[in-house]
């Protein structure tokens, strides 16, 4: 394969992980960890899809120039089907409703860069170096994949909406993207709106 050029590998922790690698002309693989483990919406980890990249870009870690989230929060922590169905069972009762409402507000609000060292650690124990790393804002990642990937003219610029479940507070942004990095925020959405 050829992987002339600044290598990149994108990773999903969380909910569906995954992980994806390709440089300035695009994306050479790309896997869900579910695909890899067979445990349908794999929470967690993607160790697996990590280490596919980069067999399949026949690269080295310190042959990456940059392993990039898209998040600035990570929440991993590995969580089988039941622990996830429990999650959701869980929402309608007096602790869930709390939980939802009060602790995780405050620690997406307190704790900003919350599951960072914990990713930082496991990418050394890979052989990564902290310096690689770059962590960004969750509904800013989710606009540059539809502005760089669809737009037609770099000279223009677009409207981009973004629309989740929720993502470091907010569900969803209306912005204008344009020439040289330009990223005008028009309107946020809080993610209890969602």
């Amino acid at each position: 394969m050829n992987t002339h050029g600044h290598l990149i590998l994108g990773i999903h922790a969380g909910h569906n992980a995954s992980a994806l690698i390709g440089n300035e002309q695009g994306i050479f693989y790309a896997v869900q960890e579910e695909r890899l483990t067979g445990e349908k919406n794999y929470w967690g980890w993607p160790q697996k899809a990590i280490e596919a990249c980069l067999a399949q870009a026949n690269a080295t870690p310190d042959q990456i120039g940059k392993v990039v989230f898209g998040a600035r929060q990570l929440f991993f922590r590995y969580h089988n089907r039941k622990d996830v169905l429990h999650a959701y069972q869980r929402q309608d009762s007096l602790s869930g409703k709390v939980r939802q409402r009060v602790l995780m507000p405050l620690v997406r609000r307190w704790k900003k860069d919350y599951g960072q060292k914990e990713a930082l650690e496991r990418l050394q124990q890979m052989g990564f170096k902290a310096q690689q790393v770059a962590f960004y804002e969750h509904h800013t990642s989710h606009a540059a994949t539809a502005y760089y990937g669809l737009r037609q003219n770099p000279n223009e610029d677009y409207l981009v909406l973004t629309a989740d479940g929720s993502g470091e507070m907010l569900c969803a942004t209306v912005r204008v993207m344009g020439p040289n990095g330009k990223d005008q925020v028009l309107a946020t959405t809080n993610w209890h709106n969602s």
